[in-house]
């Protein structure tokens, strides 16, 4: 039996997943009205891409780069890691980290207006996260 591709793009799963800007306001208030963005389903089932527009105060061009990746090497070491190479979906199955950075996809469109992308494995990620809540909680006993 051959299994049919629906609209979604590949069976069951929709392309487009979801849109994460009120959350974050609820996470972090300062964020209100300041952040929004995508993150997308592709034809793996458990790998997302996340679109990240940013508008920035002061002008920054593409240099977020430097900066992403001193934090993921020390307060974020573990939870976001930075990708310098080309990478597809599937190197993201099975990863620990919440994200990874992809310097060489995102673009600065000018000065102040900047598109970020990043990659997860939505359920091994999250597990990850977990697994160091409850070891963080139980270091606290």
């Amino acid at each position: 039996m051959k299994a049919k591709v629906n609209g979604f793009g590949h069976i069951g799963r929709p392309i487009i997943s979801a849109a994460f800007n009120s959350g974050c306001d609820k996470v972090i208030p300062e964020l209100g009205g300041k952040l929004t963005g995508k993150a997308f389903h592709i034809p793996n089932i458990n790998v997302l891409v996340m679109d990240l527009p940013c508008c920035l105060e002061k002008s920054g061009k593409y240099d977020i780069k430097k900066v992403v990746k001193e934090v993921s090497e020390d307060p974020f070491k573990g939870i976001l890691s930075y990708a310098e190479h080309q990478v597809v979906s599937s190197n993201f199955n099975s990863d620990t980290h919440s994200s990874t950075f992809d310097s060489g996809t995102g673009i600065a469109l000018n000065n102040y207006f900047l598109k970020l992308i990043s990659w997860h494995d939505n359920e091994f990620g999250y597990s990850n996260r977990v697994v160091d809540l409850m070891a963080h909680m139980a270091s606290k006993e």
